[in-house]
């Protein structure tokens, strides 16, 4: 099972994602990110997604993985980072469906 946390200040919106995400874990954390979004200008605004317990996604769950990708980036914020840690599978995944999004400014560490 997935779990998801979010943590905003002044210019940063924080998510931690942590686990084995399923599709409802995934629609869950879809509607509170779009609360949490609601309430900044994306512009003036750092996306700041640490992963470093994300397990390795599934074949179903990475075309949701991309559509979240997407998401980040038509919601139009200033910088997104993906912080991996030394989850190198989970890094080269995100980088792979980052890519697939054409959303080359997403910086992945």
């Amino acid at each position: 099972m997935g779990s998801f946390k979010f943590a905003t200040s002044a210019q940063t919106i924080d998510a931690t994602v942590e686990g084995t995400f399923t599709p409802s874990d995934a629609e869950a954390f879809l509607a509170e990110y779009k609360k949490v979004v609601s309430k900044v200008n994306p512009a003036q605004t750092t996306l700041n997604i640490t992963t470093t317990n994300l397990a390795v996604s599934s074949k179903e769950m990475q075309e949701i993985l991309k559509g979240c990708i997407e998401l980040y980036k038509s919601t139009g914020f200033k910088k997104v980072v993906m912080i991996c840690g030394d989850n190198v599978i989970v890094k080269m995944q995100l980088q792979r469906l980052a890519k697939e999004a054409n959303f080359n400014s997403m910086v992945c560490q």
